[in-house]
């Protein structure tokens, strides 16, 4: 695949996925603000991004 760009959101409070983003390079984007809703509770999420000149 010619890639350019890959992104993951992840719940913060999803610390082994947010670790192990940062352990294969991916760079965190930001912060989304009330971005989904669990059990009648909203959860903000991280944005991160791997890309291809960044390698």
């Amino acid at each position: 695949m010619n890639l350019t760009r890959i992104g993951a959101v992840v719940l913060i409070n999803n610390l082994a996925s947010n670790q192990l983003l940062t352990k294969m390079g991916f760079h965190q984007e930001g912060v989304l603000r009330n971005y989904i809703y669990q059990n009648g509770q909203a959860n903000d999420a991280n944005v991160y991004s791997l890309l291809k000149k960044n390698k």
